[in-house]
């Protein structure tokens, strides 16, 4: 805590010397970067798990012909790693009950 007030400080200290009088002004303005930064990240990331879930899934079609719905729904509230790990698997050659032993299907 004591780093953020220092940065804090810091910044407008900085800003006071940049634009005089604006550091008010300012300093929302880089929040807001900083904000929609951590959102195009996590959006990012968003699409990277998307797509993998949805190559895993073409995966598993491709092997069964149709994707069973424990399947499905297991992969779709997976995280990235989890995900990997399967698609690993799958690549390997492992057979479906090894790839998700605990899902029915």
């Amino acid at each position: 805590m004591v780093d953020e007030g220092r940065n804090r400080q810091g910044l407008r200290t900085v800003l006071g010397r940049v634009a005089p009088g604006q550091e008010d002004k300012i300093k929302p303005t880089i929040a807001e970067l900083n904000i929609a930064e951590l959102n195009i990240a996590e959006g990012e990331a968003w699409r990277k798990l998307k797509g993998k879930a949805e190559i895993l899934l073409r995966m598993v079609q491709g092997q069964l012909g149709t994707v069973p719905a424990s399947v499905e729904l297991k992969v779709k509230a997976a995280p990235v790693t989890g995900i990997g790990v399967w698609i690993d698997a799958m690549l390997d050659g492992r057979s479906l009950d090894e790839v998700f032993p605990e899902t029915a299907h």
